[in-house]
């Protein structure tokens, strides 16, 4: 279990975190928030990848350990967490082929996997990139994988492809999205504002209250704009 304990990330005197306490079972979590909510601090915080300029304050327990208080290079080299970033290309080296990095990609994912194989890194779409790096970060062994927003560049077709691949992975997620077929075929989800926690729920429990994923995230993504 991860379990995040008073965490709250500063910039100088301004918070972008404050006091976020959330417990993550095994299985797969939607964070979900407005732009500039701070889904992606809370993502890097957990990976232990916010810049150096930013102040973390608090505490984030897996299975009872506090990863905080490990050296940096342990955390890494333990390979707690993945992350998938929304800039899919910052993964790769863009003068290397992807085919350095990954031996075979799946072709219901890809028209034309040996094309991407072949290609370096900027001759790929945004779509094809994301998926190049979905695949690989999904491919890692690591007790929990991070994605920020892992569909937000596919089309309708691929990403219904995708998000079953997602979804049928046996992986500990915790996903950043705005996605509500993603997000009804996920097990819980927790809602991020103005960098602090205002909702968190079984998805179940979320349904029974608000009856559509899209009714949930109307009610919270509008809110978000009024307080």
């Amino acid at each position: 279990m991860l379990r995040i304990v008073n965490l709250s990330v500063y910039c100088g005197e301004k918070y972008i975190l404050k006091d976020i306490n959330l417990e993550i079972q095994k299985g797969k979590t939607a964070i979900v928030g407005s732009s500039g909510a701070g889904k992606t601090t809370l993502l890097k915080a957990i990976a232990s990848i916010l810049p150096k300029s930013l102040e973390i304050k608090g505490n984030i327990f897996l299975n009872g350990c506090d990863i905080l208080k490990l050296p940096i290079d342990l955390r890494y080299k333990r390979r707690y967490f993945n992350y998938l970033p929304q800039e899919s290309g910052a993964l790769f080296d863009p003068l290397t082929k992807i085919k350095r990095e990954i031996v075979s990609l799946p072709t219901n994912w890809f028209d034309n996997p040996k094309r991407i194989l072949e290609s370096y890194p900027p001759r790929l779409s945004g779509g094809e990139l994301q998926r190049v790096a979905l695949f690989f970060v999904l491919s890692q062994e690591t007790v929990f994988t991070l994605l920020d927003e892992p569909v937000n560049f596919l089309d309708y077709t691929t990403r219904e492809v995708v998000v079953d691949s997602i979804l049928q992975s046996r992986k500990n997620l915790v996903i950043a999205t705005h996605d509500p077929k993603l997000i009804r075929r996920l097990d819980r989800v927790a809602v991020i504002d103005k960098g602090e926690l205002i909702f968190k729920s079984s998805l179940e429990e979320t349904l029974n209250r608000f009856g559509k994923v899209e009714d949930f995230l109307r009610y919270f993504l509008s809110a978000s704009k009024d307080r």
